[in-house]
């Protein structure tokens, strides 16, 4: 049992709605908290609030399986950009398909924060590229205790894998599914607990 005095640790990957959006966030003056974002603006957005935290580190890496150069779609609607680019024979929303291509620094979670003990809380919200970084944690995963994750029922993005998918995979190394909170019909965000914790 963890004592009082033990910060929690905190995983927000897609973090530019933090907190509110966040999961698992007791206290942000005192958890321990991993903020990623590579999206420009809203990266500096969060250096801007969160900088001087102590206890909070923020990341412009995006995070996927491998480590490398990646394009990053912009989309006009700032919180829908993807490291996947946004697919047209679905999605009929003009804030949606008019992008502009920008290049990103990635890296895998396993590499980045695999010196952590362990995560209490894991939220990820990429817009369609969240399989990939799951790929990319394989061994943080075994550390990680619960996961929100935002997954999508419709290929909003080309190439993208859907929730049955992410499901899938966390089942094949432990997880299970506690809860899902339908956004909408195309995508919802769900929850998983490590049943070998």
């Amino acid at each position: 049992m963890k004592s009082q005095m033990d910060k929690r640790i905190i995983v927000d990957v897609g973090a530019s709605g933090f907190p509110a959006s966040s999961y698992g966030v007791d206290d942000i003056n005192k958890d321990e908290i991993y903020l990623f974002e590579c999206h420009p603006d809203f990266y500096s957005d969060l250096n801007n609030k969160y900088g001087n935290h102590n206890n909070i580190t923020i990341y412009d890496t995006a995070l996927s399986d491998k480590k490398g150069t990646f394009d990053f779609y912009l989309t006009q609607k700032r919180n829908c950009s993807s490291l996947r680019e946004p697919n047209t024979a679905v999605l009929n929303r003009r804030d949606l398909i008019n992008y502009k291509k920008i290049q990103v620094n990635a890296d895998t979670m396993d590499n980045v924060l695999g010196h952590l003990s362990h995560i209490d809380f894991l939220k990820m919200d990429t817009q369609g590229s969240e399989y990939e970084i799951l790929q990319g944690a394989k061994e943080i995963l075994k550390k990680t205790h619960h996961i929100k994750c935002e997954c999508e029922y419709e290929e909003w993005y080309k190439g993208q894998k859907l929730a049955e998918d992410v499901v899938s995979f966390l089942k094949s190394v432990g997880f299970e599914q506690t809860s899902i909170a339908k956004i909408a019909s195309s995508h919802a965000d769900i929850y998983f607990k490590n049943t070998n914790i």
